[in-house]
């Protein structure tokens, strides 16, 4: 009887002919380089669990290795897989490219690194709906729930045809490269954004009536309690310019989307689970109430916010946007055991309320970028979903390649 693989439920003899089930450890080296306490690294860049989502890394926190989390110690290299060990539910996991050589992970990430060259197959094999499937069926523990090490290094994995595996990994990486293409250029286009609003209401060089620049050009200022400002300008409260409420608790939720639950649960930082209702179908912009605060988020489809946040809407849209990214929030937490805010917090806060027609012509600007920040975030959708339908179909032999 042949050998069967734990995450698409196949044995060999299901499989076409020339390809075979090994397991993972026959095939790919795990956890195996890590940093030692006497080892002298100097600076290092971090990756814990929470700056992983997306297929990618979103954040690195540099650290002397000395004064670094004590979780701070796997190394990887360009073509490992990182997963992560704990709560792999939450789909931590990327693919690691060109990673500078100080670049070290959480000890909550099981770093694969195979012994082959076909290092995109395995990576998407490892983080197929199916394997993680898998990964979360063999979690202990209820507060804290993972995975062991050795659970993933004997589980078995297919293995198609040399020629296929290469195949199968390059047309799923060409999925991602469009999404990270769009991604890169999202990043840009948002600090064109963010560079036009500073110039705009900060450096005062807003177009004048002949549209040069204000400020540059003599225009007249008046005094206030918040510095010079233009004249016909004014300082007012956040509160005259914005509507603001509490986000709500849904009924259920789930961690994935599915066909029932496919409307994004917003938290204070992001996604954090997919729910039936909608409670916002129109442009809002969301900052985090309890617990986390600092992250802006603005949206524009159908969302559910959930009751750790707080909920912003405005005839100025873009120009508030621009506004909340500006504050700081540490000095605004008026939580003792956890960071929390409050909506009185946020409509007391004096800010510079420009005139009524350089404010449209902003919107109207910004307005024109973020258009195309959204297409490209629906694009982004797409491919994934495409992407991750033809996945389990690749690698089970269901479509072939060659």
């Amino acid at each position: 009887m042949g050998s069967k693989d734990v995450a698409f439920n196949l044995s060999e003899n299901n499989l076409p002919e020339g390809w075979g089930i090994r397991k993972l450890s026959e095939i790919a080296e795990i956890n195996s380089t890590c940093l030692k306490k006497g080892d002298k690294i100097g600076k290092i860049q971090y990756v814990d669990i929470s700056s992983v989502g997306e297929r990618r890394i979103l954040k690195k926190v540099e650290y002397s290795f000395e004064n670094a989390p004590s979780r701070a110690r796997r190394k990887v290299e360009d073509g490992d897989t990182i997963i992560s060990t704990v709560r792999p539910n939450l789909k931590a996991y990327a693919y690691i490219k060109n990673p500078p050589k100080n670049l070290i992970v959480s000890t909550g990430f099981a770093v694969v690194r195979p012994k082959e060259d076909y290092k995109k197959y395995y990576y998407y094999y490892l983080t197929s709906d199916q394997y993680i499937n898998y990964l979360v069926l063999n979690t202990r523990g209820s507060a804290y729930p993972a995975v062991n090490v050795k659970t993933i290094e004997e589980s078995n994995v297919i293995f198609p045809t040399s020629l296929e595996a290469k195949k199968i990994g390059e047309i799923l990486s060409a999925f991602d490269d469009k999404i990270e293409l769009n991604n890169e250029m999202n990043k840009t286009l948002e600090e064109i954004a963010k560079t036009i609003f500073k110039r705009w209401f900060i450096d005062f060089e807003f177009p004048n009536e002949k549209g040069k620049p204000y400020k540059s050009s003599g225009g007249e200022f008046v005094e206030s309690e918040l510095g010079p400002i233009p004249k016909g300008w004014r300082v007012g409260k956040l509160g005259e310019i914005i509507e603001i409420t509490s986000g709500k608790r849904p009924v259920s939720r789930k961690e994935y989307r599915d066909i029932v639950h496919k409307i994004p649960l917003v938290g204070a930082s992001s996604i954090m689970g997919y729910v039936k209702e909608i409670l916002y179908n129109e442009p809002v912009i969301i900052i985090g109430r309890v617990g986390t605060l600092g992250v802006v988020q603005r949206f524009n489809e159908p969302i559910w916010a959930s009751d750790n946040t707080l909920v912003i809407k405005s005839n100025y849209h873009e120009y508030v946007y621009q506004l909340l990214k500006l504050l700081d929030y540490n000095s605004l937490n008026r939580g003792s055991t956890q960071p929390l805010l409050t909506q009185n917090d946020i409509k007391n806060l004096p800010v510079i309320i420009a005139e009524k027609n350089v404010i449209l012509e902003f919107e109207k600007v910004s307005n024109s970028i973020y258009r195309r920040v959204n297409f490209n975030k629906k694009m982004n959708d797409i491919l994934s979903q495409l992407r991750d339908t033809l996945l389990p179909k690749l690698i089970s032999g269901e479509i072939r390649v060659v």
